[in-house]
Formats: C-alpha cells, structure tokens, sequence
C-alpha cells in the first residue's frame, strides 16, 4: 500500500506549483545572518555545521571582481563616460602608489590650470582666428569682422592665430557640454586700444576676440584621455598590480616611471630642460662650444652618472689625439653604451629620445653643425 504523501507535497500538487530550490553551496566561516540557514544557534548567534554551513543563494546576489587601480584608470579611459576630472583624479593616486612626483605635478597642472604659457604642452596649443566688431564714420561699422594678421605688429600678431589655453581641464569640459560650436577669449583691452585704428582703414575696433573651434576643445579632451591610457598600459606592462602597492613601497623604480611618463605624457623627443623632466622645451643649440661644464649639466639632466660622463670626457680627449675632431670611433662607443642604458631603464629618457639628443649635446660641444 503506497504510504499517504507528505503535507507539504500533497499541498503543492493541489496548488498545482512545483518546488523550487536554490543550488545549495558550501561556504567556509559563520554567513550572514540573512543568508544563514535557520536553526541552529549558539549563544543567540548562528553558526555554521563543522566550520560549514550549506546555505541558499537569493536570487538578488551578484558576483563582483576585484579591479586594480590600473584596471579601473584603463576601462574609465576607455568607456569615455567618466569624466577627465575624475580620471585625473584617480591618477593622482596612482602618482602617489608609484611615488611619481612628475605624474602628481602634471596631473595637478591640469586640474587646476597652467600658471604661465612657458610650461604649457602643445595639445594645450590650438590654432583659432580672431574676429572684432568695428565702428566707422556716419554710423557705419562691421560686426564679427575678421582680423587679418598682417595688419598686427609682428610681437602680438600671435593674438589672432594662435591661443594658449591655461584653464583647468574640468572648465573645457563644461563648455562641451554646453553644446555651443565655438566659444571666445576676448582680446586684452590694452591691446584693442593699441592697434584698432590699424585694422581696417578708417575704422576703429571696439572689441576683438579669439574663436575657438568646439573641435579643438574635445582634441585635448581626447588627447588627455588618450595619454592617460597609455600611462596606464605600459605601467601595467611593467607590473600589473603596481597601482596597488602602499604609497612607502613602490614596487617600480622611479627612473623607470620616469621613462614612461616622459614618453607617454610629454613625448619622447627634445622636451627635456637641465636638471627636470617638465614640459619646458629645447630646441636649438643648448650646449656652447668648448663648455664641457654645460654639457655635463644636460647629461645629469638626462640620468647619466658622472662616471660616464667621465669616461665621456676621455673619450672626446682620445678621439681628438687621433686627428678627428668629429664624433669619433671612442665617442660612438660611449654613445652605444649610453643607448644600451636607456633601454634597460637606467636613465631617466627614452631609448629613442637618448638617441636623438645625446649627439646634438656632443656635437654643440665640439662644435659641429647638428
């Protein structure tokens, strides 16, 4: 005789439902209360059965992964719907982990805005045109006029072609989302008064105005973005949980975050100045005939130790006893050397940019053409 079902059984089958269960997993330590099986207690507080407890899943639970600092700078660079204020914000942090002095300073310089035009990156750059409101005898006058070049003195003729922006990155993020196709820097009011009579025969100009191109704000938006991502990559390239390491204990040598940020933030060609890795820039001779004192300073500037710039100095004298006042066999080994350096990280420069400097300063030295 088949034995009479179970209540609860017999009241789902006239329910016409089913049972449902959740998969049961074993997990290790006490649960949660609300996750805890019912039942047994101790003292009032759930336990688990010999140290574990077989517990339902809600349905509501969701399974998180752990992101590393460098992760989350990545796809927040990537997805594009973080703000740049934000992301400049979580590399400071990172700068901090790695004790990157340089990363911190060009991140703060971007947060809070550029102090003076000298230190300014070229994305910073951008080309505009200058336009001006001008009034004429008998009421006549122009309105949003453009002003040429030619008609300003050569020293402020960089007003009407070419604007320098200094603001903080979250400022030009504001005007894109304003949704405006261009936007003005107005002229100085000394410089109106200056050379509005000059512009356009018998006419004077009462305002005057740069136009920035919308295009050209979202560029450096982009362009800080792109930099960032690239930071990131290549510092994870290096050691992927070094975005994790306690501010004391960079697990990353500074002179090879040094390379990184210099090749990533600022390029890796020429934008070196004596004695700091900044945005100054030089071009041109930089070291005098002669002055030995002069090209030592820029080799220090660049990670090279005295040592090698002893060996260097050594180097010129033996090439110049064989007659070869030019880069000689000695001096290109030295050069070879210094290369092999850069691409083990050892001095504060990329490989490509030691190799397009190093025989420049040599050369301003011995006085060569470059």
């Amino acid at each position: 005789m088949q034995g009479r079902p179970h209540k609860g059984k017999a009241r789902l089958r006239r329910e016409g439902g089913t049972r449902h269960r959740w998969p049961r997993i074993r997990s290790v330590g006490v649960q949660p209360p609300w996750i805890q099986r019912p039942g047994r207690r101790e003292g009032g507080i759930p336990v688990s059965r010999a140290g574990a407890s077989r517990w339902k899943r809600p349905p509501f639970m969701i399974e998180f992964s752990l992101m590393t600092l460098l992760r989350t700078i990545q796809d927040a660079a990537v997805g594009g719907t973080e703000s740049i204020t934000a992301l400049l914000r979580r590399c400071k942090v990172l700068a901090a982990r790695l004790g990157s002095v340089e990363l911190g300073e060009w991140v703060d310089r971007e947060l809070n805005g550029y102090e003076t035009v000298e230190g300014l990156p070229k994305y910073r750059v951008v080309s505009v045109r200058s336009l001006g409101h001008f009034s004429g005898p008998f009421g006549s006058g122009l309105r949003n006029a453009e002003i040429p070049a030619s008609c300003i003195p050569e020293k402020f003729r960089e007003w009407v072609d070419t604007a320098n922006l200094t603001q903080p990155i979250g400022a030009y993020e504001d005007l894109v989302a304003s949704g405006e196709k261009s936007f003005e820097i107005p002229w100085p009011a000394d410089l109106v008064a200056l050379v509005g009579r000059n512009i356009y025969q018998r006419m004077n100009c009462m305002a005057a105005w740069q136009e920035v191109p919308r295009g050209s704000i979202i560029a450096i938006l982009d362009t800080v973005r792109n930099k960032v991502l690239n930071f990131a990559l290549d510092i994870e390239r290096i050691c992927p949980d070094a975005g994790e390491a306690p501010p004391s204990a960079p697990v990353i040598a500074s002179e090879k975050v040094q390379q990184v940020f210099q090749t990533n933030i600022y390029g890796s060609v020429g934008n070196l100045a004596p004695g700091a890795l900044g945005p100054q820039q030089i071009v041109g001779p930089m070291v005098a005939q002669g002055d030995f004192a002069s090209l030592s300073t820029h080799l220090k500037a660049l990670g090279i130790n005295e040592s090698d710039i002893d060996e260097l100095k050594a180097a010129i004298e033996s090439d110049r006893a064989g007659g070869k006042p030019s880069l000689g066999r000695k001096v290109g080994e030295w050069l070879g050397k210094m290369l092999g350096k850069a691409g083990e990280g050892a001095l504060k420069v990329a490989v490509d940019t030691a190799a397009a400097l190093l025989p420049k300063l040599i050369s301003g030295y011995l006085g060569l053409p470059k």
